[in-house]
């Protein structure tokens, strides 16, 4: 009976002893379960600020990409506004040489017109100003028939003839 009690006391004692292992095996798996739910937890946190990052990033680039075909478009925009601009510029320019040009043209017609009618039509301002030839010309007969002398002209009709030959031969070659 001895051995029996001391059997029992045995058996309980192991009993104890695995129960008490047991409760520490609980308790270390109960911390064990306790870590990897916060490591867990830990990693999903993490995996969440992941995700989160990249649609941010994603975001981002998606935000700038936008930014960027909006500054491209501008620019594009602007090197067409001020291509238009140079080319009205250069179209000006143009204009106003080829104004200058006809005007003065335009001048020198008026000019020469103003002599071809001086020449030909009797006014009192032509023969003023001695533009009138043909007094002069039907008086001493110059010209193509026979040649005239130069004492045979009076003085002041051969000043006349003479300023207004410089004038045609002028106006023919382009002088002043």
């Amino acid at each position: 009976m001895e051995c029996l009690a001391a059997l029992l006391a045995e058996v309980k004692a192991s009993q104890e002893a695995m129960q008490a292992g047991q409760k520490e095996l609980k308790h270390d798996v109960e911390t064990s379960q306790k870590e990897i739910r916060t490591v867990l937890a830990l990693q999903r946190s993490q995996q969440q600020v992941k995700e989160d990052l990249k649609a941010e990033v994603k975001s981002s680039h998606l935000d700038i990409r936008t930014v960027l075909e909006e500054i491209q478009r501008v620019r594009e925009e602007m090197e067409a506004r001020l291509n238009t601009q140079a080319d009205l510029v250069l179209l000006i320019k143009e204009v106003s040489t080829n104004l200058m040009c006809v005007d003065k043209a335009f001048q020198k017609m008026e000019e020469r017109q103003k002599v071809f009618t001086s020449l030909h039509l009797p006014t009192r301002e032509n023969v003023e100003q001695g533009f009138f030839f043909e007094k002069c010309l039907h008086k001493t007969h110059t010209g193509f028939e026979r040649p005239v002398e130069a004492n045979s002209l009076d003085e002041e009709c051969e000043k006349k003839v003479l300023r207004g030959k410089r004038m045609v031969t002028a106006e023919v070659w382009g002088e002043k």
